[in-house]
């Protein structure tokens, strides 16, 4: 099925529960192609301390939960939404925030460590919400 079929094909509502787990699933445990590079691509890692990497790495897993629930509250919202210009706007923006996602992902595999462990908690919170 082409793109276009499936923009104008009518999803029921466990279709769409369906492909919105699936999309939950692989945000929590996969990472996805970005659109745009990397930033950090070609910053030289600085001579941190074990200190200042622990520091860094537990701001960056706080942004990564951020952003994790950003793609749940775009998920929730695009959901519910009746126009298909707004429904549109929420998939771009969740696109856009898919990238910052899997950058803040790659930073924290840089410095040696993982997301949290809460993030299927926060993203079913932010789904809900949204």
């Amino acid at each position: 099925m082409s793109e276009q079929e499936k923009a104008f094909r009518s999803y029921t509502l466990s279709d769409q529960w369906v492909g919105h787990l699936d999309t939950a699933l692989k945000n929590i445990f996969l990472r996805h192609e970005t659109q745009r590079p990397y930033p950090a691509q070609a910053v030289e890692e600085g001579g941190l301390s074990d200190q200042d990497k622990q520091q860094s790495a537990a701001l960056m897993r706080v942004n990564h939960a951020g952003e994790m629930a950003a793609q749940a509250l775009y998920q929730g919202q695009s959901m519910m939404a009746r126009d298909v210009s707004i429904h549109d706007k929420l998939r771009a923006a969740s696109i856009e925030e898919s990238d910052h996602l899997n950058w803040c992902r790659s930073r924290l595999d840089e410095l040696g460590e993982q997301p949290s462990k809460f993030d299927p908690f926060w993203y079913a919170g932010s789904f809900v919400m949204g």
